[in-house]
């Protein structure tokens, strides 16, 4: 399946440096961030409470910001100590991150109208018109079809890598600083047997809103191989880690248990799941811009010959609204709610070195 469009939005990037006030020293940590509005008035929030002070190293207007700030957030996972802040020194960020900070920028500025098109296209019901394919249209779809391999081995071995990690959870709480079990609260409700027991149609219309989508959202792309065909053994091997995991993930006895602390062994798996989001991502980006070249180049017809299919439709039906239906009819959805309960709700893992 070929990926979503990206979020196409205009602002700057920013590399922001902590300066200590008593003694005017840089410290080690900057933050790459984006914003719509004036980074110098970024400043101006993040210095509310702040006992250090904030200056602004390096600032680029882009046509992309979100993609390049998420770009750059994998590019340096390995440096990454908290969400946007990262251990990387001044000439370093003269030297690595702003260079890579224009490169890309560049990068958006000649690519941004086919991301445009793109946009456009997925909320354009298509004409049901199919072109024949041109020499320049195989051409794209050759590198395509080679990008893809890339990006899912690149996605494979993200997921291996996390699973490694997380499968060492055993019986604990995580791991100290790198891996948390994030729980939630749940009320079981049968939404089936609630609309039943209204007495009208009408009475269950309140309870809906309708909502009109352009769907499929993604194109498709013929040639698509799965994991199991471009490399069966790496499919074999992050099948076989899905597997273990499954059979023994964390559930709610591991919240009484304490957390493991950090060793070697396990900084270095953590390592490993953020180097793997450096070439991910790359393997994403490359094939994200050769996707809006082949939208572009299918405008709203339905297809490219063997190539690239979008048979996008309006389609509208109803959504069941929870917050509707416990505002009109609340004696009966109560009545309908199960017991509560408290499950494991995804098992993260630190996107930040929070350790020596």
């Amino acid at each position: 399946m070929a990926l979503k469009c990206p979020t196409v939005d205009k602002g700057e990037i920013y590399c922001i440096r902590e300066v200590d006030f008593i003694s005017n020293t840089p410290t080690g940590y900057v933050k790459l961030g984006k914003t719509k509005r004036d980074t110098a008035q970024r400043l101006k929030e993040h210095q509310t409470g702040n006992p250090r002070q904030e200056t602004a190293e390096f600032v680029l207007y882009t046509d992309m910001m979100s993609s390049l700030e998420k770009y750059l957030h994998y590019h340096f996972a390995n440096d990454c100590v908290n969400s946007e802040w990262f251990v990387i020194d001044t000439p370093r960020v003269m030297s690595d991150v702003a260079p890579l900070i224009q490169s890309l920028a560049a990068e958006h500025t000649l690519v941004r109208p086919a991301f445009d098109e793109w946009k456009a296209q997925s909320k354009t019901i298509c004409n049901g018109n199919t072109i024949t394919a041109t020499a320049a249209h195989q051409t794209l779809h050759a590198t395509y079809l080679q990008q893809y391999e890339l990006y899912k081995k690149a996605e494979a071995l993200m997921g291996i890598a996390n699973l490694e990690l997380k499968s060492m959870i055993g019986t604990s709480d995580g791991i100290e600083n790198m891996v948390y079990l994030v729980t939630t609260e749940q009320i079981p409700f049968s939404s089936k047997a609630f609309l039943a027991s209204l007495a009208t149609q009408s009475d269950r219309d309140k309870c809906h809103k309708t909502e009109t989508k352009v769907l499929p959202e993604a194109p498709k792309i013929a040639g698509e191989l799965a994991l199991s065909k471009i490399d069966p053994a790496l499919n074999a091997r992050l099948k076989t880690l899905e597997k273990a995991y499954e059979a023994n993930k964390p559930d709610m006895s591991n919240v009484a248990q304490p957390a493991l602390p950090v060793t070697t062994a396990l900084i270095n798996l953590h390592g490993a799941c953020l180097s793997s989001k450096k070439e991910f991502k790359e393997a994403e980006w490359a094939l994200q811009k050769t996707t809006a070249e082949l939208v572009s180049m299918l405008k709203d017809n339905l297809e490219i010959q063997d190539i690239i299919t979008w048979d996008r439709q309006q389609v509208t039906k109803p959504k069941f609204e929870k917050e509707w239906a416990k505002k009109h009819f609340s004696t009966q959805y109560h009545a309908h709610e199960g017991t509560p309960f408290t499950k494991i709700f995804r098992v993260n893992i630190d996107d930040g070195k929070k350790y020596p």
